[in-house]
This record gives structure tokens, sequence and C-alpha cells, in this order.
């Protein structure tokens, strides 16, 4: 999904690799964290803050991005 210039976001990235698999082809968190600043920066948005979700069920997953966005909130 294109955003176009994000100069008027603050933005954060999420990272999150569930399998060993996922890990050893390319999709660790270091490499996610890398091309989501990247994409930030080339659009001109402000990257405040990453967060790192190591693995875990669909289950988690959900409130995983709950306790994210509740984390969200308190940045502002």
């Amino acid at each position: 999904m294109e955003l176009g210039n994000l100069s008027a976001l603050k933005c954060v990235i999420y990272a999150r690799v569930s399998t060993t698999r996922q890990a050893d082809n390319d999709i660790s968190i270091p490499d996610q964290e890398a091309q989501g600043k990247r994409y930030i920066s080339e659009r001109d948005g402000t990257h405040i803050r990453t967060y790192v979700e190591p693995g875990a069920s669909a289950t988690t997953t959900v409130r995983s991005i709950k306790r994210c966005w509740q984390m969200r909130m308190r940045v502002r």
C-alpha cells in the first residue's frame, strides 16, 4: 500500500517474526526495522518508535496489536 508523503505523521514500526524459517529468509526483525525506517525516511515521516514482537500465535498477535495502540497513546 502506497501512502505517499508522511511529513505530517509520526510513524511507528511493528516488527514481528513468528517462525525460524521467516527469520532465516531475510524477514528478520532488524531487516523489517531497516525497511520500515527507509520507507518512512523516503517519505519525510518521523520514526518515533519500533515495537517488536518476537513471535507468537494469532491470538497473542491481537493482544500485541492492542498493546501497541495503548503504548501509542502514551507517545503523543
